[in-house]
């Protein structure tokens, strides 16, 4: 399983690293909702981030058995420090926890601004 993915340039110069959560904590909590057909963490984080107002995704956590068979996502209610957490167990190959942090849900004025002419801007979200 592959949750690290690199942009490198010709001299083999990392350019930019995408990754999703971090390692090393297991949230005890059943969280309000699990699947099975997650794939990575990037995609369990995407998948709080399309169920933060239905579920009110706040955190997610993503593991992979060691015989890497079975994976899960497990999005949760609150950030991942209010959470009571665990170390991760020997019998998991990889488990990766994140919250969502700030979250944009809208802005305003919808309309494109006339180029040269001053506007203001209202960004809302939570987080």
């Amino acid at each position: 399983l592959n949750v690290h993915r690199r942009v490198v340039a010709g001299d083999g110069a990392v350019c930019l690293d995408v990754s999703c959560g971090a390692t090393g904590l297991r949230p005890l909590d059943a969280g309000v909702d699990t699947s099975t057909s997650i794939t990575s963490p990037c995609e369990c984080q995407q998948r709080c981030t399309d169920h933060y107002t239905d579920l009110l995704c706040r955190s997610w956590s993503f593991y992979t058995a060691a015989d890497g068979s079975t994976t899960s996502c497990t999005l949760h209610a609150a950030p991942i420090a209010a959470l009571a957490t665990a170390a991760v167990p020997a019998d998991c190959l990889e488990w990766f926890t994140g919250d969502l942090g700030t979250v944009v849900t809208g802005f305003a004025p919808a309309v494109q601004p006339q180029a040269g002419v001053l506007f203001d801007l209202t960004v809302t979200g939570a987080g």
